[in-house]
């Protein structure tokens, strides 16, 4: 017992100093603004239950995994703070990893009695691999180390069943495990790994074998009876999962690649082979890879498919002398890594058929094999040199793990430092360009960005986001001549494509063609009413033409759909406040500068509806912090002279 505390806390401890340092102040890594939502939300339980009953991706777009996101969700309520902290968020998700590999530990070593020293290998291997540090330093990978939490938990509860009988167990298996399957749909391999795993005997004596001598004519019988039960067990699970995995492909949306079925197995055994390297010699990892050109009529192409099939004749003739604890890593590894191949669309696609995130989970088997075969090799070593030398390589190899996992987690301390590896790694990626492109735009610089949209149009001609993010960046240089021919010539070839609408209307309205404007918003909103971003664009229009309740109706339906979305609560705000709605107005503007504090005219707009109501100190405190993100505004201070006469507050308390 007290050693195997001390293999954890050493496994834990390492796992700390790896992470820790490089905990950055902003997110990195792509779905920041579909998190949004998430990081911005108001309130806990009203937007919990809304997570939780979104079965259309409407939220949180992508698959449905709702737990994941409600618990990121109580992350910035524990904090009681008014936006998701990055570093409380990464600890979080650091916290549950560490978790993760003592349960590993714990799993191994109660449930298929591995010996400890091979099992706290296994955990160590788990935690500091660098593959794993982009479930642990990407926000939106809290699916990963949450639904690994319960698919241990899960397989922990099944072994106590098995060893009591108790159904209270058997129900907190089926509890967790759905726990896992809303945190992420990988989990569905429980159940395929649980029934393989007992018809390999690899659980040792199944559930209702009681160990008792049986006559030959009986046994075949008893062996019946076993797998009915076994079945009666596993088949549960195995709806849940079924039920979910369905769900979960409905919700994915995004653009999906639809490869043809007979290049799916090139590509799955190609991601194989891709893993496996990864897994044994990781370098130039990647938070996105280049998406491969599948061209089976070169003979390339071939040799991973061929070695694939080589390498599962070779394990199935093996099987019988293997050891059960390797023919467990290798069943755990290839079952769950067998969804994330490429034989089954989903949205990953769209940017590579393979990413280090994918591994989290099988890290498990594949941290199991590696760690039996170096204490094999230990033990298979009789002179006293060899285990010396055994244990110098173990030692190098556990060395190198370590230092390339904090190489890579410090690549993910900021967003530039992530999308410039990235770039640096693969400068073929297109996609990377654009990426890098819209987050200059969204920190200010839009001159910035404009050469990575040209690398990335010179790479991808028809790649017709990056052309729109290319207009939006001369749009917001004040170019709008320019910006207006591109969005228009994105529209040409894709009529239906929302994000140019609704951009092409705000180039129009910088020059003062207010119909056309409001046209282009219009149809934005009939291509996808989900985006709150054209309400709020055609309700400012609205606002300024004088149609004050059409305006407004407008900007709480930019509310409704991104109840994060500061610009929309400070028109609201506004547009109450005119139609003399001022306790609502100030509802609103508060929520505005609770998200982006920022927002000046909303401060400015809150201290007069303040002043509207008599509320003179909070009116002088909104005033002074719009002049400290204004200062030069000398109409809003003579303003906050006013307010503070009739605060009865002296000049003094004018912030600078």
């Amino acid at each position: 017992m007290q050693r195997g505390f001390l293999i954890c806390l050493v496994c834990v401890t390492v796992t700390l100093a790896i992470y820790v340092p490089h905990f950055g102040v902003s997110f990195a890594g792509l779905d920041v603004v579909t998190y949004e939502p998430v990081f911005n939300a108001h309130e806990f339980w009203g937007t919990a239950l809304r997570i939780l009953f979104d079965f259309k991706g409407e939220v949180v777009a992508g698959y449905y995994a709702p737990l994941s996101s409600v618990s990121m969700l109580a992350d910035k309520f524990i904090l009681g703070s008014a936006t998701a902290s990055p570093k409380f968020t990464h600890l979080i998700q650091l916290v549950l990893h560490c978790i993760n590999g003592v349960l590993l530990f714990l799993l191994l070593t109660g449930g298929l009695r591995v010996p400890q020293w091979t099992a706290g290998l296994a955990a160590f291997f788990f935690l500091v691999h660098p593959v794993q540090v982009s479930s642990v330093m990407w926000f939106a990978e809290r699916k990963n180390v949450l639904s690994a939490l319960f698919f241990l938990t899960a397989y922990m509860s099944y072994f106590r069943f098995r060893s009591s009988g108790s159904r209270t167990w058997y129900g907190a298996t089926v509890v967790v495990f759905v726990a896992g399957m809303l945190s992420k749909p990988v989990v569905a391999a429980l159940p395929i790994i649980l029934l393989l795993s007992e018809l390999l005997g690899l659980h040792g004596r199944r559930a209702l074998d009681d160990g008792s001598e049986t006559p030959n004519d009986k046994r075949g019988s008893t062996r019946a009876t076993s797998m009915r039960s076994l079945l009666v067990l596993i088949v549960p699970l195995c709806l849940i999962a079924l039920g979910f995995g369905l769900l979960a492909i409905r919700t994915e949306g995004g653009d999906v690649i639809d490869l043809p079925l007979y290049l799916r197995p090139f590509v799955g055994a190609a991601a194989f082979w891709f893993y496996v390297t990864k897994i044994a010699a990781p370098s130039d990892l990647m938070h996105v890879y280049p998406r491969w050109n599948v061209d089976v009529s070169h003979g390339l192409w071939w040799i991973p498919l061929l070695a694939a099939v080589v390498l599962a004749a070779v394990l199935w003739g093996c099987r019988h002398r293997m050891m059960d604890s390797l023919r467990w890593a290798c069943l755990t590894f290839l079952v769950t890594l067998l969804p994330v191949l490429g034989l089954f669309k989903f949205g990953t696609q769209q940017h590579s058929f393979v990413a280090d995130h994918f591994l989290y989970l099988p890290m498990i088997g594949a941290a199991l094999a590696i760690s039996v075969g170096a204490t094999t090799a230990f033990a298979s070593a009789r002179q006293a040199a060899s285990r010396v030398l055994c244990v110098i390589m173990i030692a190098l190899y556990a060395s190198f793990l370590v230092a390339q996992a904090s190489l890579h987690a410090s690549v993910w301390e900021s967003p530039s430092t992530l999308w410039k590896d990235n770039i640096e790694k693969c400068p073929t990626c297109w996609n990377l360009q654009d990426v890098m492109g819209v987050h200059l735009i969204q920190a200010g610089r839009p001159a910035d960005a404009i050469p990575f949209f040209q690398r990335c149009l010179s790479l991808k001609p028809d790649y017709h986001p990056a052309m729109n993010h290319l207009a939006e960046a001369f749009m917001r240089m004040g170019r709008s001549s320019e910006a207006i021919r591109l969005f228009r010539s994105v529209l040409q070839t894709k009529p239906d494509y929302a994000p140019a609408h609704n951009n092409l209307g705000n180039a129009l309205s910088q020059i003062g063609r207010t119909a056309e404007a409001i046209e282009h918003f219009r149809t934005c909103i009939a291509i996808n009413p989900s985006l709150a971003d054209p309400y709020n664009n055609l309700g400012s229009e609205l606002f300024r033409a004088g149609k004050l309740e059409e305006a407004t109706q407008n900007f709480r339906r930019a509310v409704e759909r991104n109840p994060a979305f500061s610009p929309a609560h400070a028109n609201l705000g506004l547009a109450l406040m005119r139609s003399g709605q001022t306790t609502q107005a100030i509802i609103h503007l508060k929520r505005a500068v609770e998200i982006d504090p920022r927002l000046h005219l909303a401060h400015a707009n809150l201290g007069r509806a303040y002043m509207l109501t008599g509320e003179y100190r909070a009116a002088v405190a909104h005033f002074g912090r719009a002049l400290e993100l204004r200062p030069a505004w000398s109409e809003l201070r003579q303003e906050m002279e006013a307010a503070l006469q009739k605060s009865g507050t002296g000049p003094d308390s004018i912030r600078h």
